[in-house]
């Protein structure tokens, strides 16, 4: 997707050149977010997607709207080294946390 900069010919448009606009989008699953799409010639989205299949296919997603984009295969945590990404039945809710299955239980 390739939006069009509604905003060129206003003065703020000149503030947005010289000013970054940074996104950083941690468990990037699904796309970065739908409602910075009015500004996203101006945003520079980071991604952070440690599935690897839905690394990849945010990688084919089309990322041309941004003025930067880039998606990075790793997961953050206070910790540094390789971790185990525990991806439950509905893949959302990925993490490095162990899942609580009795949570979600109904009584």
């Amino acid at each position: 997707m390739n939006l069009k900069n509604m905003f060129s010919s206003l003065e703020v448009a000149a503030i947005v050149e010289r000013y970054n606009i940074n996104y950083f989008d941690i468990g990037s699953r699904g796309g970065f977010q739908k409602d910075l799409y009015p500004i996203a010639f101006a945003v520079e989205v980071v991604g952070f997607e440690p599935d690897p299949i839905e690394f990849k296919r945010l990688q084919s997603e089309a990322l041309n709207s941004w003025k930067s984009a880039t998606i990075l295969p790793v997961g953050l945590s206070g910790r540094s080294g390789p971790q185990t990404l525990n991806i439950p039945i509905d893949p959302q809710s990925a993490s490095l946390l162990k899942h609580n299955l009795a949570i979600g239980k109904k009584i």
